[in-house]
């Protein structure tokens, strides 16, 4: 098995509640098992979205609507012990109500995840049905391996969704109190690729969201989600709930057209955003509005 040097990008909590990431280089294995079950077939008309992070818990706000995932730590079905992938599939699953979640855990409950897991992670989620790969962790190191993995889904013909950070910087590469902006800042050479920015109140960016040329759109990133251990919670706003109101949207997208390809949903979350404040921000109305035209 090949081996390279790869990041550790880890879950950071903040008001009790887990966020996106800090990142140190180490060393990690290649994805290339993802590939070893066996694809799934893709239902046209309720579109699967994977959440790429660190599992997803039962709860009775996502009861019905997550499939049997796999873990890139244990080769099996995950868990949620952290509780943000259970906060992003919730966000997803409210946002797109036709949709079904895909859950791919690449962390644990320290909310450390190795591009290396997170490559393996896109990679099974795109060749067992995902039409969506959401990315909610964010970090400085440039990783080929997990460029590559995200041109494999995107060929595969799923759109990915990445958080763009919350280092509040243009810089991807920058560290603040978070740190950087890959795999999102990835977004300008790879067709396919969404990097998502916050809003908060009034629309504005919000200051800790990473922002620049590279990011695609912008999204509110504050929600109601469900909490570990029941009931629902409101989430401290940054890009990892704003990347899961967009492939919400794009899974609406879906779920109207079915037959729409990367290249159609990505072009419609872009045409269809209003503009504010020199930010393209998504806008679900205008989106539905279209596809229904």
């Amino acid at each position: 098995m090949l081996r390279r040097f790869s990041c550790v990008r880890r879950l950071v909590a903040t008001g009790g509640t887990a966020l996106a990431l800090l990142c140190v280089c180490a060393l990690a294995v290649s994805p290339a098992r993802a590939r070893s079950a066996a694809p799934i077939a893709r239902p046209a008309a309720s579109p699967v979205v994977a959440v790429v992070d660190t599992g997803v818990a039962a709860h009775r706000a996502l009861a019905g609507r997550v499939l049997p995932g796999w873990s890139a730590l244990t080769g099996r079905p995950g868990t949620d012990a952290n509780g943000h992938g259970t906060q992003v599939a919730g966000i997803v699953a409210a946002t797109c109500p036709t949709c079904r979640v895909l859950p791919v855990q690449v962390a644990g409950a320290d909310g450390s995840a190795t591009d290396a897991d997170i490559a393996a992670g896109i990679e099974w989620a795109a060749h067992h049905g995902a039409r969506i790969v959401n990315v909610s962790l964010a970090g400085p190191c440039v990783d080929p391996v997990l460029e590559r993995a995200i041109r494999d889904a995107v060929a595969a013909g799923a759109l990915v969704v990445a958080a763009a950070g919350n280092a509040g910087s243009t810089d991807p590469t920058a560290c603040a109190v978070e740190c950087g902006g890959y795999p999102a800042a990835f977004a300008p050479q790879v067709p396919g690729l969404v990097a998502v920015a916050a809003t908060g109140a009034g629309g504005r960016l919000l200051p800790s969201s990473n922002r620049g040329p590279w990011v695609t759109l912008a999204a509110p990133g504050g929600f109601t989600a469900p909490a570990l251990g029941g009931g629902l919670r409101a989430v401290v706003p940054g890009t990892s709930y704003a990347a899961a109101y967009v492939s919400g949207l794009a899974g609406d997208a879906l779920a109207l057209d079915p037959a729409a390809t990367v290249t159609r949903v990505r072009a419609l979350l872009v045409a269809t955003a209003r503009r504010a404040g020199g930010l393209r921000v998504a806008d679900a109305a205008a989106l539905t509005h279209a596809l229904r035209r």
